[in-house]
């Protein structure tokens, strides 16, 4: 049987069912006018560079990387994300309106990959924000979990570094065990071609809700082995506070040269 993952990454989408803190308390137009806000594209667009892009070379087999952007997304910068993504041949762009549901047109988007594909397919789909990274060992982590007896399992991998930024600058790098993060969260599934059906009603690791509560809906798997992914830690992220700066801070520190051994970033 084929086996295939989609790592799904949500790149600055605009939707009235948005459920991102960006979009909470303020009105439509507010939400709109931060979200696609000149100076926070900018940062967000070198950061995805540096620490997002680079870690997508794990999957250049086997696997499509699948970036959500808005259809609202300035031209400038949807154009210098194509120009980013042009060398690599399975990553690819796909646009939301602002009226379709995020979560929903993931699961579309991956069926109607896999419809593409013309036979029975195992899956995983797996989770990354686009200003995180996966590690080099992450695909050699996750493969043994393609396998039919993890069918409807939920994987996450809850050993990672958090990376302290100052501005432009990765200031300091700190080891941390965080399990059921949303970075790297893989959920596996099976397709079946010939009655376009899956084993499991969630298409996509998206469909499990609330990843801090997953396990009370799916059997989840914790898997604390491998150091798997690197979180940015930055003041224009949604959820920035000194309260989780600090958190990173009180772990254990590992030196920014020693970085390169786990992930293919731009430090």
């Amino acid at each position: 049987m084929k086996k295939h993952n989609f790592v799904t990454i949500i790149y600055s989408v605009l939707t009235k069912t948005s459920g991102w803190k960006i979009g909470k308390e303020i009105s439509f137009e507010e939400y709109r006018e931060k979200l696609f806000d000149t100076e926070r594209l900018k940062k967000r667009e070198e950061i995805f560079e540096r620490i997002t892009l680079p870690s997508l070379s794990s999957f250049s087999k086997n696997s499509t990387v699948l970036i959500f952007i808005s259809n609202e997304l300035p031209t400038y910068f949807k154009q210098r994300l194509l120009k980013l993504i042009e060398p690599y041949n399975y990553i690819k762009l796909v646009e939301i309106n602002v009226d379709e549901h995020v979560f929903i047109k993931v699961g579309s988007t991956v069926k109607d990959e896999l419809e593409k594909m013309g036979e029975d397919v195992l899956y995983s789909t797996i989770r990354l924000d686009d200003d995180d990274a996966v590690s080099k060992k992450f695909m050699n982590t996750l493969e043994p979990y393609l396998d039919t007896k993890f069918i409807g399992v939920c994987i996450t991998f809850s050993s990672g570094v958090g990376l302290i930024f100052d501005n432009e600058k990765i200031l300091s790098a700190h080891l941390k065990k965080a399990p059921k993060i949303a970075i790297g969260l893989a959920w596996i599934n099976r397709f079946n071609s010939k009655e376009r059906t899956f084993d499991s009603k969630y298409i996509s690791v998206y469909n499990l809700g609330n990843h801090i509560s997953v396990e009370e809906r799916v059997p989840t798997l914790i898997d604390p082995r491998e150091i798997s992914w690197a979180r940015s830690i930055h003041d224009i992220s949604d959820i920035y506070s000194s309260h989780l700066v600090n958190t990173y801070k009180s772990q254990p520190e590992i030196k920014l040269s020693s970085l390169s051994k786990y992930f293919d970033i731009k430090i």
